[in-house]
């Protein structure tokens, strides 16, 4: 019995060694595959500066009054269509009109003050004239003589008076009618009415600057934005290369526009930590035919642009860290510290290409992950540019653990 109970002994012992060393080889063979690779390759990446701005007509004009007056009489309207020298407004002009007919007055009367003046003149003439034959024929003082000259200069000089304030009474007939003309509203442009300020009845005053009316623009059908880039990520934008943006009008729809113009005017904005921040504007244009976009929209705005012959890293691989805490470390970041919120261009904040910051990938080197260090550039979501001596094209890094 004791000899049976031996054997049971030694065999059981021996089962849980088999399953005990079978155990330890599935996990050692199990370790040679828990991990998940990926190549490190080499192309373009396709990358986008980001930025806010606001969609406007690519031209507006503030229609004012440029005399004072009560609207009698408005003929255009909010979003009503007008072309240039289309009457939209009429002031009150009764007051002007009188002004007209009293310039008018004015300048009949200096007309009739050079008509006096001229005759005046002709009569000192003739005088001058018969004294100065009576002074040669010794009948006349020098005395008179001289006299009758003084009169004639003085007839010569209330002509020339005459003659300049008939000019000034022409130039205040023309200004009184012009003035006039004023009271007249017409559109400069053919355009869109965008704004309506003023009512029937209502007075307006253009004694200081003249009120506005009317805000009119141009054909909505194209359009514009004008978006802020920040300067760590103006040097990816040029004139020419595409934009895509939303407005929060249309949710799910995305609009497309060409970048017109890189303005090198900076503009400098002071921030909480004290550091400004130096902007440019980017103004894009716009297809508007359907009509969908209107002025003062909100746009968020993405300028698409590639990177070219770059070495790219998948963007999981980024995100990984080994549950193995005995893993080699083979740099000096926490993995576990890994933004990649701070590669590639981003609204206010700029490139991370070229950047010091370092971040580490794991390779496996002799079945276990070690950890590389390395710099980030311009990221497409997917891939990521790296560079730096740790990684080569054809390398491959973890993105996973089974």
């Amino acid at each position: 019995m004791r000899r049976w109970l031996s054997r049971v002994v030694v065999v059981v012992a021996l089962l849980l060694s088999a399953g005990a060393f079978s155990l330890v080889r599935w996990a050692e063979h199990g370790s040679e595959h828990q991990y998940r690779e990926e190549p490190i390759t080499r192309g373009a990446i396709a990358a986008r500066v980001t930025a806010g701005g606001a969609v406007s007509a690519l031209g507006t004009v503030q229609v004012g009054a440029q005399v004072s007056g009560r609207v009698v009489w408005i003929g255009a309207d909010f979003n009503a269509s007008v072309k240039t020298g289309e009457v939209i407004a009429r002031l009150d002009d009764s007051v002007l009109r009188m002004q007209v007919k009293q310039t008018q007055a004015a300048h009949q009367l200096a007309a009739a003050n050079l008509q006096k003046a001229a005759v005046t003149l002709r009569d000192a003439e003739r005088q001058w004239k018969r004294e100065q034959e009576l002074h040669t024929q010794g009948l006349t003082a020098a005395a008179t003589l001289e006299q009758a000259e003084v009169t004639l200069e003085i007839a010569r000089a209330n002509v020339a008076a005459a003659r300049a304030q008939i000019a000034q009474a022409a130039a205040s007939l023309e200004q009184a009618k012009t003035n006039l003309g004023y009271a007249t509203i017409t559109s400069p442009m053919d355009g869109v009415v965008l704004s309506r300020s003023v009512d029937v009845g209502q007075t307006v005053a253009a004694s200081l600057q003249a009120p506005t009316l009317f805000t009119i623009a141009k054909d909505l059908s194209q359009m514009q934005i004008d978006t802020e880039i920040v300067e760590t990520d103006v040097g990816h934008v040029s004139e020419g290369m595409t934009a895509r943006f939303k407005v929060t009008a249309y949710p799910g729809a995305s609009f497309e526009g060409k970048v017109r113009q890189l303005r090198n005017s900076p503009t400098s904005t002071q921030v909480v930590t004290g550091t400004p921040v130096v902007t440019y504007v980017a103004v894009i244009d716009v297809d508007n035919r359907e009509g969908k976009l209107k002025p003062g929209m909100t746009a968020e705005v993405e300028l698409l642009y590639e990177v070219r012959d770059v070495l790219r890293i998948p963007n999981a691989a980024l995100r990984f860290k080994p549950r193995d805490r005995g893993a080699g470390t083979g740099g000096r970041n926490d993995p576990s510290k890994i933004d990649l919120s701070k590669s590639g261009p981003r609204s206010g904040g700029g490139d991370g290409r070229g950047g010091g910051a370092k971040y580490r990938a794991w390779k496996l080197v002799d079945g276990k992950p070690v950890g590389v260090s390395f710099k980030l550039g311009v990221s497409d979501g997917k891939l990521t540019e790296v560079s730096g001596n740790a990684l080569h094209e054809g390398d491959k890094v973890i993105v996973g653990e089974d």
